[in-house]
């Protein structure tokens, strides 16, 4: 695991592998780490202006896919609160990777790879929390799990273009009114028997 961002602690916003922190960007008073008996805690978004944006991801994958050869994987909980459209999760610069709902009510996790458009679809009930694991790499595209299975993709062609400059630092930002929980990055890809691990290990966090 390269990154680890746990959300157990008050004003704990680090990655508790590099200790980087993150940063709180739009109205921070709607951005806090929650805590109850059911769980040690977990980041609150209250605000669709208000963001957290993970800094210093040591992949390139989530903002140029495109460099992904030897892949990556994102997991985290989520909980949403809404049907309301809305973008959650995405790359701090063009929509390369993107968890978004979409007007069908819908989560749509999509990868766009220079001309061609990666998606897979998920049913996600407001209020309820889900495990989301995102595998992607350039050679084989992209894998998409809740709570421990595969869920099903597509192909799409896509006219986003590459950023002309590419940025530095690479990070993911999370937005939205949202709770968020155990973010975790690894970088390669993981196998399904790996990600179905990670998921059971994880249900006694929630």
């Amino acid at each position: 695991m390269a990154h680890y961002w746990r959300f157990d602690s008050l004003y704990d916003y680090s990655d508790s592998i590099s200790r980087t922190n993150a940063t709180l960007h739009g109205n921070t008073s709607y951005i806090s780490i929650k805590s109850s008996l059911k769980d040690n805690g977990h980041l609150s978004i209250n605000g669709t202006a208000s963001s957290v944006l993970l800094k210093g991801i040591s992949t390139s994958c989530f903002h140029e896919p495109w460099t992904c050869f030897k892949g990556t994987t994102l997991a985290f909980w989520f909980k949403t609160f809404s049907y309301v459209t809305h973008s959650y999760i995405r790359s701090n610069n063009r929509r390369h990777f993107e968890v978004a709902r979409i007007p069908s009510g819908k989560i749509i996790v999509r990868v766009i790879n220079d001309t061609t458009a990666f998606e897979a679809l998920l049913r996600q009930t407001p209020n309820s929390w889900s495990h989301i694991t995102v595998d992607w790499s350039s050679q084989h595209g992209l894998k998409v799990y809740r709570n421990g299975l595969m869920e099903p993709s597509r192909v799409l062609p896509s006219h986003e273009s590459r950023p002309a400059r590419p940025r530095p630092t690479h990070s993911i930002r999370l937005q939205g009114t949202a709770s968020y929980d155990d973010v975790m990055i690894w970088s390669r890809s993981l196998e399904e028997q790996e990600v179905k691990k990670v998921f059971q290990s994880q249900l006694s966090k929630i």
